[in-house]
């Protein structure tokens, strides 16, 4: 599915997904949510009685007035001044002109002053040709008449993802907050069950993970050779390409928290072939605190450990498993080989240009409502210029290509 970014009077979305122009700034779309009496929004468990109106600005059809329900959202993300929100509807409803759907998501990106990770992700994602990719639009909200920012209006991924048969959509989470969830038996990876959410699932589920990490590392665990061999079945288990494709967006990103803590790494299991996917990609809004007060680690990449550092040195469940792949010889081979071949379409410089020319004035208007980016763990960020900070994610980007770039020739 292609990325469409409602933030003009035409979408970014060109027949060349490496030449899109650079846009005029213009309105983007505002909705407007106003709670049953005012009621504010505290709980992610507990939903609100609220209309939804969506003035489209001249991008996109207007709304008005739909019944809905509206609860937050997320994890640490949950915990920040600025809150994220899910938006339940009563019935389906077709935003930006994509599929009717119940559910949909506003993203505050309170840890990602850019407002640029989450929409290069899934521009990446576009281009390598991943079979899901969320769809997002820039939008301003009102809650109960207060101007609450700039957000992310994307779909509820899974409720999305087209799933048929006996297909299992899953996340690697730490939070463990599903109705549906495991520790997987050798490893002890924190597994939730997303869609289909029921018994039956999570029980195919437990056999899938069985012989995947007996096949990765061995009947007994504590013996399983630092060398991975191409011949030991791993491959009739994955589809090799999509990890290729999601370790290549998330390094190009330094989406670290997803590889090493465990932090929304989706994965499917997919019936056709029988086989593991990665993705759909989700959640690379909480970066930018990562690398901006640490430029010394932008040019480095998450698995060049991997192939040397001893297997049970590696310090936590989910990073075993997603970089255990690096100990096959033939996989670093081939992973090498198709970093070479795609490099060409992850320029990124002029969609980035699009995004900051559109949504500039929109994020300085947002600082003024919640200034500096402030964690919960009480460390704060000078995010009042955006240009600086937009200039900044810019050069991240490229520095990243060339660390991409210089792995490729050792």
């Amino acid at each position: 599915m292609l990325l469409i970014i409602a933030i003009m009077s035409g979408m970014i979305g060109c027949k060349s997904p490496n030449e899109p122009r650079i846009p005029e700034a213009k309105p983007i779309p505002t909705i407007y949510i106003y709670t049953e009496n005012a009621a504010p929004i505290v709980s992610k468990v507990d939903y609100v009685n609220a209309t939804f109106s969506l003035n489209g600005q001249g991008v996109c059809a207007d709304i008005k007035e739909r019944d809905l329900r509206i609860r937050g959202r997320g994890n640490s993300t949950w915990l920040m001044s600025k809150k994220p929100y899910r938006l339940n509807f009563n019935s389906a409803v077709s935003l930006f002109g994509l599929p009717a759907a119940k559910n949909w998501i506003l993203l505050g990106s309170y840890t990602d002053p850019t407002f640029l990770f989450d929409p290069v992700g899934f521009e990446l994602s576009r281009r390598l040709d991943m079979p899901w990719t969320n769809n997002i639009f820039f939008v301003e909200v009102y809650l109960n008449d207060n101007y609450i920012g700039l957000y992310q209006l994307t779909e509820h991924l899974k409720s999305n993802v087209g799933l048929t048969g006996n297909d299992i959509l899953m996340e690697l989470d730490n939070n463990m907050d599903e109705d549906f969830q495991f520790y997987s038996n050798l490893l002890n990876i924190p597994i939730m069950i997303q869609n289909p959410s029921s018994q039956a699932a999570l029980d195919r589920a437990k056999v899938i993970w069985n012989n995947i990490e007996n096949t990765l590392f061995g009947p007994v665990y504590e013996n399983a050779p630092e060398v991975l061999d191409s011949n030991s079945g791993w491959r009739e288990l994955f589809d090799v390409q999509s990890i290729m494709q999601t370790m290549l967006i998330k390094e190009l990103l330094g989406n670290a928290g997803a590889i090493l803590w465990g932090n929304s790494f989706w994965i499917q299991y997919l019936s056709s072939d029988g086989k593991i996917h990665f993705g759909p990609l989700w959640d690379f809004n909480d970066l930018y605190a990562t690398f901006v007060d640490k430029p010394h680690l932008i040019t480095d990449l998450m698995h060049f450990k991997a192939p040397t550092v001893p297997l049970l040195e590696r310090q936590t469940p989910c990073s075993k498993f997603v970089l255990r792949f690096f100990d096959d010889p033939k996989f670093v081979k081939e992973y090498k080989q198709y970093c070479n071949s795609v490099i060409g379409k992850l320029n990124a410089n002029r969609f980035i240009d699009s995004l900051v020319a559109v949504i500039k004035p929109y994020a300085n208007k947002n600082y003024e409502i919640w200034g500096d980016m402030v964690l919960f763990d009480g460390s704060s960020y000078d995010t009042k210029d955006y240009a600086a900070l937009s200039s900044w994610f810019k050069d991240f980007y490229n520095k990243r290509i060339n660390a991409i770039k210089n792995y490729v020739k050792e």
